[in-house]
Formats: structure tokens, sequence, C-alpha cells
């Protein structure tokens, strides 16, 4: 188990590993995964991540912490409403800003 999260044992876990749900993101934010890791470590448990096909529609930043610590995240089926590419996880960055404070 990683101790200390970083965006560079992130971005590189994201090139390196295997992960069986494709993404629609292009970019994750760091400060959001941080949380989520932090609260996962102490016990904390999430609800489904909605999936269609294998491909995420709700739950990137849920997804990445749960395989990083190896914990099994439960999914949802969801169908999506409209038509959204995936994007290679080795292609998706590992952004500092915190997408729930923009302002930060």
């Amino acid at each position: 188990m990683v101790e200390e999260l970083t965006i560079e044992f992130v971005q590189e876990y994201l090139k390196n590993t295997k992960l069986e749900l494709h993404s629609t993101h292009e970019k994750v934010s760091f400060p959001i995964l941080y949380r989520i890791y932090g609260k996962l470590k102490n016990g904390e448990r999430f609800g489904p991540i909605s999936v269609d096909d294998a491909i995420i529609v709700d739950g990137h930043h849920r997804y990445i912490c749960h395989h990083i610590l190896g914990i099994t995240i439960e999914t949802k089926k969801w169908t999506r409403s409209f038509s959204i590419s995936s994007t290679p996880w080795d292609r998706v960055i590992v952004d500092p800003l915190d997408y729930d404070n923009p302002l930060k």
C-alpha cells in the first residue's frame, strides 16, 4: 500500500497498470484523489460507480483510489444518454487543480 499519495505516483500508476474499466476523462483532479484515498485508508466506504459497457460514466476518482488500495469497488449498470469515447489511462493527466474548489 502507498503511504503518501503523490501526483507522480498516480501518473505512473495510470501509465503502467492495466485497469479493467475504461476512462472517459482526459484529466483527473489530484486533490480529489488525495481526499478519497485518505478517507478509504481510514475505513470510509463509498457508493458504487456507474458503468456502461466497461466505460466509467461516474466515479473515475473513486475507481482509481480503490484500485490503488486494492479495494474492490461496486459498480452499477448505467446507460449513457450520449456518445462518448474512452481515453486510454496512460494518457489521462493527473491535474493539480481541485475541481471541487477551482479557486484554490
